[in-house]
């Protein structure tokens, strides 16, 4: 028959308390090591969202400027022809 306080889960006695402390630290640092990256990753898809909304502000500025320049280019052709 199988004894039954050999199928519960036990400390032995031989465990020393510094490796139950180490194991405790470095799980508390490997959370906290976790925690930081999230915050990177948050902070990082903040500032593509930012970027995101730059690059489509220069690309409608240089649209702009195209129209601009072409514009002008057109009011040169005019001068040009009337003197």
């Amino acid at each position: 028959m199988v004894d039954q306080d050999s199928k519960h889960w036990h400390l032995d006695k031989k465990v020393p308390i510094s490796l139950l402390f180490a194991i405790l630290i470095q799980t508390s640092g490997a959370f906290w090591w976790a925690s930081g990256v999230e915050k990177s990753i948050q902070r990082l898809e903040k500032d593509s969202d930012a970027t995101h909304l730059l690059s489509e502000r220069v690309i409608r500025l240089e649209v702009q400027m195209q129209q601009t320049n072409s514009l002008l280019s057109e009011i040169r052709d005019e001068l040009r022809r009337q003197k």
